[in-house]
């Protein structure tokens, strides 16, 4: 039976990361360290740091957790619970984190896109912005179905974030 040093829950995301220029901070109304919650007129955005050679990472704050515990701790003693599409993106968040040996249970949305958050590289500066997508769609009955990870974990961590998404899953 296996045991978890940490269990983090919040928002999985595939950061977009790519390197910008004012005029492309401008296109979509960002600031230099900026990070806002995506609306219509940002969406191209993620198209635009693709064309720009982007890196694409795991990310969301308690993943990023999971992901750097992983690294201090015995292998495959964390894991990441969130809600994700059924998408290539998803793919290659599971793929990040198989590559650092993170433990995951994905809820898998039918109709929504995996969370993203495009990143904008301006010299020392970065602008977030990030299309929460399927990350809004976790549900409490995903956490009661694998109720048995958080038994098996020593510690929890539940990211601020999930606050907008469900509270239920952060009280139970």
């Amino acid at each position: 039976m296996a045991s978890y040093e940490l269990l983090c829950l919040e928002n999985p995301l595939l950061d977009i990361q790519a390197q910008g220029d004012d005029a492309l901070l401008q296109k979509y109304g960002l600031k230099p360290n900026d990070a806002i919650l995506a609306e219509e007129k940002h969406l191209g955005i993620y198209a635009d740091l693709l064309s720009r050679n982007a890196q694409l990472l795991p990310g969301g704050a308690a993943q990023n957790t999971a992901r750097g515990a992983q690294y201090l701790l015995p292998p495959s003693s964390v894991m990441f619970i969130g809600c994700v599409g059924k998408d290539e993106s998803a793919e290659k968040l599971a793929a990040g984190n198989r590559a650092a040996g993170l433990e995951y249970c994905y809820r898998y949305d039918e109709q929504a896109a995996t969370g993203r958050c495009g990143v904008v590289i301006t010299g020392h500066n970065r602008s977030m912005c990030t299309d929460l997508a399927a990350a809004n769609c976790y549900k409490l009955e995903h956490l009661k179905e694998n109720w048995s990870l958080l038994e098996k974990s020593k510690a929890l961590s539940v990211g601020g974030c999930h606050l907008t998404v469900s509270v239920d899953s952060i009280m139970a």
